[in-house]
């Protein structure tokens, strides 16, 4: 049908663009079309391009021959040239023609705009060059990890989750209850979840996520036996499970000098978790391309969805975008530097406190509401980073580039100073060489896929729940929050 309405214009650009004769006479015989229409417009075409190709070619054909003869010794620059139009054309000019295209090109000036998004090498350096700064004043490039002499390396990359739960083991109630799942087999690994659950009396769902892994690499929230199974039937290292946590999520800074007896809140971090609204005739990829907040990362969004992004929600469904707390994964981040009070700094205090050798690091809590959060109320831990954390407030929208370099560079001022007085006091301060042979090498954990009904995609959130670097760019200790 749509060749039949289309017809003339297909057999002229056809003729008027290589490439597209074979295809359209091809269709033309597959569809039926109609042989006597189909020649007229063939033989027009043919006498409107045979003239205009034959004169073009006559008209300009010598001077660009003298032209090329002339300019051989420039031969190389100018295929170089050749080549960079022609991925400048693939990359902004084809895309323009289709939906996807335009609003993928949008897409990436929208995260250009907004520092957040910035790849690595874009917006560290200015950091690194300040932070020089301070390692020149201490003497010492590695001084920064003795920060947390009761974390491996301070917590600077590949930390273990066990370990620093371990260390917490002192704040009771005050951390989400969780189980080691060592290695081993399979159905033993599985009952092992089991009977943490009839220990506790716990129901699905609940936290699987690996020991050791950076910005939520690994994390998945199960609610049945099977995903759990699927769950160590990808992932085979040591292992833990932990209590679901529902309510509101925040990224907790705490910093305590050695010398000083309490502690004091950094930042705070307000984790956010943005949702479309089904209007009965977009999909979910047009309600996400063409929301002003889900556009920056609509490819992480449509990855999550996968087919079900061509699926058109009814009127006034709302669908939830993201529901792990992870920047990189698509959480917004905003600046929750109001609700810092006393009852709260002195909570954190004294659950940090509690760890023998903690200092410095950034806590991923859940909260029943707001209030709970300022009253130091019912706070639970479900993670705890160490000197690589970042005060994620700074990814506040309302926040500009320069904001973030000096939050981030008084940050380094505290890492240094910490790890300097602990240093004093025999804490050990590994080699530079260490630490960057563990940056390095430092093993990356899979994705990991569970089966659910329908299929299977990554299971990472309680949908209707909130929950927690980067997407281009990501700091190694962008927590995972189930």
């Amino acid at each position: 049908t749509w060749l039949d309405r289309r017809g003339a214009a297909v057999i002229f650009a056809s003729r008027f663009t290589p490439g597209l004769r074979v295809p359209t006479y091809l269709a033309a015989g597959i569809l039926p079309t109609r042989f006597f229409w189909f020649v007229f417009y063939f033989l027009l075409a043919t006498v409107l391009w045979t003239p205009a190709a034959v004169g073009i070619g006559a008209v300009v054909g010598r001077p660009l021959l003298d032209w090329a003869i002339s300019a051989k010794d420039y031969a190389g620059w100018l295929l170089l040239g050749e080549v960079i139009v022609l991925l400048l054309v693939w990359k902004l000019v084809v895309p323009l023609f289709s939906y996807r295209g335009r609003r993928g090109l949008a897409m990436r000036c929208a995260r250009w705009r907004r520092f957040e998004y910035w790849p690595v090498w874009v917006f560290y350096p200015p950091l690194v060059f300040a932070v020089m700064t301070i390692m020149l004043r201490h003497r010492s490039i590695s001084i920064f990890a003795a920060a947390n002499p009761g974390i491996e390396h301070g917590g600077f990359i590949g930390e273990s989750k066990t370990a620093i739960l371990t260390g917490l083991a002192g704040a009771g109630e005050s951390v989400a209850r969780w189980e080691e799942i060592p290695e081993g087999e399979i159905e033993a690994r599985v009952h092992q979840v089991e009977t943490f659950l009839a220990r506790h009396g716990f129901s699905y769902p609940i936290v699987l996520k690996p020991d050791a892994g950076e910005r939520g690499m690994g994390v998945v929230i199960v609610r049945s036996a099977t995903q759990v199974r699927s769950f160590f039937e990808q992932y085979a290292p040591l292992s833990i499970v932990q209590e679901y946590v529902p309510g509101l999520e925040y990224g907790v800074f705490y910093l305590r000098h050695p010398d000083e007896e309490k502690g004091r809140i950094f930042a705070i971090t307000d984790k956010r978790f943005p949702e479309v609204v089904g209007d009965g005739e977009r999909t979910i990829e047009q309600l996400i391309f063409e929301d002003r907040t889900a556009l920056p990362m609509a490819e992480a969004y449509l990855a999550r969805f996968g087919e079900r992004g061509l699926d058109v929600p009814p009127l006034g469904e709302r669908i939830q975008l993201i529901d792990i707390g992870t920047h990189c994964l698509g959480a917004v981040f905003l600046d929750g530097g109001a609700h810092v009070t006393p009852a709260l700094t002195e909570e954190i205090d004294r659950i940090s406190q509690t760890f023998d050798g903690f200092y410095f690091g950034r806590y991923d809590v859940r909260v029943p509401d707001v209030a709970s959060l300022e009253a130091g109320r019912d706070i639970r831990v479900i993670e705890l980073n160490g000197v690589s954390s970042e005060a994620t407030s700074i990814y506040d929208p309302r926040h500009g580039v320069w904001h973030a370099y000096r939050v981030l560079f008084e940050q380094w001022r505290w890492v240094y100073a910490i790890g300097a007085a602990n240093a004093k006091r025999g804490a050990p301060v590994p080699r530079t060489w260490t630490l960057l042979r563990r940056l390095i090498w430092s093993d990356p954990r899979p994705e990991v896929r569970v089966a659910h009904e329908g299929g299977d995609r990554p299971e990472s959130g309680e949908p209707g729940q909130s929950a927690d670097s980067r997407p281009a760019k990501s700091s190694p200790a962008d927590s995972i929050s189930p």
